[in-house]
């Protein structure tokens, strides 16, 4: 496949990224880089130089290599072996690599740790940024551009190790899961992800999940508002960033 270097906007920097052309890499760049997804300045959430960061759905690294810019230490995680490559490609050519380790494994809740799992991998270049656990995420019933490997999983709270206690998380539905199992702050302080009604639609499974965040964290913030007089998500997009943290920066505090 055409790989080609991507250069998105930046005030501050000029990353670059190893894209296949024609696929959804570019999309997945953009959003880090030029819609700020895991960005939120007004609540204090922002990432800042000496923090640890782990990054579970790594895809092709655009959050990776957005945070070791801005001073992170990164811990990426992913689960397909392309994107794998692509990653290490794109550590390479921004001069990463003392700021980056990069792991093959899918996050799973606590209770599937160690387990070798069905991994639903999307052949159509327009949905590579879609791997998933779960097939019906990609509608698994019809067996169309899709292929399924093995992947090992690793528990949730097993990787909140060695001082990593910022988290963004896009796994394609599988955080459901997790939240629905966890019982206790691991020891997180920053948490970012990308809530997925694709997975669930039902509004009540989004209010469970928020319910259960609000214990663990003490700010709780989605990035817009949800309809919660409805049974089921209606709208597109079908997602909804969430950040949660255990501290909060005033805003006249933040640069950049």
């Amino acid at each position: 496949m055409e790989k080609k270097y991507y250069i998105p906007k930046s005030k501050n920097f000029s990353p670059k990224f190893l894209t296949r052309v024609g696929s959804s890499d570019i999309k997945s760049v953009d959003e880090t880089w030029i819609k700020k997804s895991y960005n939120r300045p007004s609540a204090g959430f922002i990432v800042k130089p000496g923090e640890k960061w782990l990054d579970l759905g790594a895809n092709i690294g655009a959050f990776t290599i957005y945070a070791a810019l801005h001073g992170a230490q990164v811990r990426a995680y992913e689960a397909q072996a392309d994107n794998i490559q692509m990653i290490n490609a794109n550590i390479k050519a921004n001069k990463l690599e003392d700021q980056i380790e990069v792991l093959k494994y899918a996050i799973v809740p606590d209770s599937s740790h160690g387990k070798t799992l069905k991994f639903y991998e999307s052949t159509n270049p327009a949905t590579f940024r879609r791997h998933t656990l779960y097939g019906n995420y990609l509608n698994s019933a019809k067996k169309k551009n899709m292929v399924i490997t093995a992947v090992k999983g690793i528990g949730f709270s097993k990787i909140i190790t060695d001082g990593f206690d910022c988290i963004k998380m896009n796994i394609e539905g599988a955080e459901i899961p997790i939240f629905e199992e966890l019982q206790s702050n691991p020891g997180i302080r920053k948490l970012v992800f990308e809530y997925s009604f694709d997975m669930d639609k039902r509004i009540a499974t989004y209010v469970k999940t928020v319910e259960k965040l609000h214990a663990l964290f003490t700010t709780v913030k989605p990035a817009r508002k949800i309809p919660l007089d409805l049974e089921v998500y209606p709208y597109y997009p079908p997602n909804c960033y969430i950040f949660c943290m255990n501290e909060y920066f005033p805003p006249e505090n933040i640069v950049g």
